[in-house]
This record gives structure tokens, C-alpha cells and sequence, in this order.
């Protein structure tokens, strides 16, 4: 399958970017809400944000009308879009800084929120 490379740079932007929002909302409430309380709601809470995001982005800009974000092959997509656009520094720009905000993201999570990481799973990129 083909991607269009405009819709894909407006993917990972937009992804990026409700990351980002994501986490400093996630920040804020720790500042306003000791990190011991509600813990797993309020990580699910987030988790389930994140994945709506993600659902959205994806039927937004790369799937097809009635295709389920739930059954994308997401690793499939990754691997194709960087193999197509990897000589592209802007591509490459946005997949960076997706991937880093999905790295600071899976860093608070793993200092604030989880004795156990491993129980909070967060999808990589």
C-alpha cells in the first residue's frame, strides 16, 4: 500500500503533538495531586486519551473509510512510510521528535507512575 507523504508528516505532527500535551497534562496533575493517589485510574485515564489520539490520527490521515485502527498493522505502516521517506529530512524530522516525545512520555511513566513499568504498556513507534 501506498501512503501519501503530506498526510503522513500531518500524522506524526499531529500524533506528536498530542503526545507532548498529553505529558505535561500528565505533569500538571502530579503537580496538582500527590503521585501516590489514584494511580492506576489515573494512568488508564491517560492511556485510554492516548489511544483515542492515536485512533484518531490514524483515521484522519492514513486509513481508509471504515478500516478499524484497531486491526493496522502499525510496525507494517512504520517500516514502509521510513523505508519510502527515509532520504526526506523533514520525514525523518517528525519521526524523531514523535519518538522522543514517546520516550519522554514512557519516562514519566516509568519514574512516576509504576513500581513495575512493565504493567503499562504504551505503543512504540
Amino acid at each position: 500500500m501506498q501512503y501519501d507523504k503530506d498526510l503522513v508528516c500531518c500524522f506524526f505532527k499531529k500524533l506528536s503533538g498530542d503526545i507532548a500535551f498529553y505529558l505535561d497534562d500528565m505533569k500538571q496533575e502530579f503537580i496538582k495531586n500527590p503521585p501516590n493517589v489514584n494511580i492506576k485510574d489515573r494512568f488508564m485515564l491517560w492511556k485510554d486519551k492516548y489511544q483515542q489520539s492515536l485512533n484518531q490520527c490514524l483515521k484522519q490521515y492514513i486509513l481508509k473509510e471504515g478500516e478499524n485502527p484497531q486491526q493496522f498493522q502499525f510496525k507494517e505502516f512504520l517500516d514502509k512510510v521510513t523505508e519510502e521517506n527515509q532520504n526526506d529530512q523533514e520525514f525523518m524530522d517528525l519521526l524523531k521528535q514523535c519518538n522522543q516525545n514517546i520516550e519522554a512520555l514512557k519516562d514519566f511513566i516509568r519514574t512516576n507512575l509504576a513500581k513495575d513499568p512493565t504493567i503499562y504498556q504504551i505503543k512504540d513507534l
